[in-house]
């Protein structure tokens, strides 16, 4: 309902609500960015709060708000940092005034508070805190990351990045969240590369020496209970790496018959339906379905207990086709050893 100048009522629009509207009093201005400021902060669609902002319409009002913006301190700034949302978090920090342009289309990359070189550091930290959230959508939050456009803030993170210890990527493998664990690790620093359009692809842990162990359990173990595999699968990138690949494929190959017996009984559906093969000759190097390149062998001696959680899970299912595609479980040994465990559950 507020405008900029009677200039900005517009009689003939569509919409009606934009040919009425309370002009701001010069005496008021400053009243009313401090407020619109203070909605900026919390909301959690920033982009979209700046968008429906009339009088930002007002090249005037721009002006007065990014001159509120420059005379922000250090110490403003910092509280800003850890008090905002996510959303102002990632939109409205920039690195210099070289990244906010007036001639945007999107209005809210018109305007921004430069981050202190003094506060660079503590921006980062909390970019941290936020990517390790299990409630962040990792990949999504660093592609709009807005100070990730600037080179320096790039190489800041890099260095930020490699003052890490092992005891704290270590911190990170075990409790970061699965969108973590897909996204911010590499097997090696050839992985990490500038000419994507994914930003994440800029930078990455490398899983030298015994990380590579430890982050394999751990994401093993977070893909049996995994609700979506092929997704999980798809999304990990140390498996873009063949080396990654065969460690992973090693890993799987040397479990023992009582830990393949676990998975089947307790591994998630997803998990139970498209994880296990019945031999070696069904892995299948699909670059569209990285997953079809990985599997576990079903022992001969496990192959009765497996039938017997695929025919109860068949039993449960509203749409049977599901089970069915993971094709490559059907040879005619698999086959046969269900009609013959049909039959010795007939004859009890």
């Amino acid at each position: 309902m507020f405008v900029m100048t009677e200039d900005d009522l517009k009689y003939n629009n569509e919409n009606r609500y934009e040919r009425v509207g309370i002009v701001i009093p010069d005496v008021l201005l400053q009243d009313y960015i401090e407020r619109l400021f203070d909605h900026l902060l919390k909301d959690y669609r920033v982009e979209v709060f700046i968008d429906d902002c009339r009088p930002l319409m007002n090249d005037a009002f721009r002006i007065e708000l990014r001159n509120y913006l420059n005379l922000l301190n250090a110490e403003q700034i910092g509280v800003f940092i850890y008090t905002g949302s996510i959303s102002f978090f990632n939109t409205m920090f920039v690195m210099s005034g070289v990244d906010i342009n007036e001639c945007d289309q999107n209005i809210s990359k018109r305007f921004g508070i430069i981050i202190p070189g003094n506060l660079v550091q503590q921006y980062l930290q909390k970019w941290f805190e936020y990517l390790l959230d299990p409630t962040t959508y990792v990949s999504g939050f660093i592609n709009y990351c807005r100070p990730l456009r600037n080179y320096a803030f790039r190489t800041a993170l890099h260095t930020y990045m490699n003052s890490f210890t092992k005891e704290q990527i270590t911190f990170l493998i075990q409790n970061g969240s699965t969108n973590f664990l897909n996204t911010m690790f590499v097997m090696t620093k050839d992985d990490i590369r500038h000419d994507t359009k994914n930003r994440y692809d800029c930078f990455g842990f490398v899983l030298s020496g015994d990380l590579l162990q430890q982050y394999i359990e751990k994401w093993f173990d977070k893909l049996t209970n995994h609700y979506r595999i092929d997704e999980f699968i798809n999304t990990c990138r140390p498996l873009m790496n063949f080396a990654f690949k065969t460690a992973l494929r090693s890993y799987i190959g040397i479990l023992n018959t009582e830990s393949i017996d676990t998975l089947i009984q307790n591994g998630s559906k997803e998990f139970f339906n498209k994880m296990f093969v019945t031999s070696e000759n069904d892995f299948k190097d699909d670059p569209n379905n990285i997953y079809e390149c990985i599997g576990i062998v079903i022992p001969d001696d496990l192959l009765h207990q497996y039938i017997g959680r695929w025919f109860e899970e068949l039993k449960k299912r509203r749409k049977i086709s599901d089970i069915f595609k993971r094709k490559q479980t059907f040879t005619k040994c698999y086959i046969s050893q269900c009609i013959a465990y049909l039959h010795d559950t007939k004859q009890r």
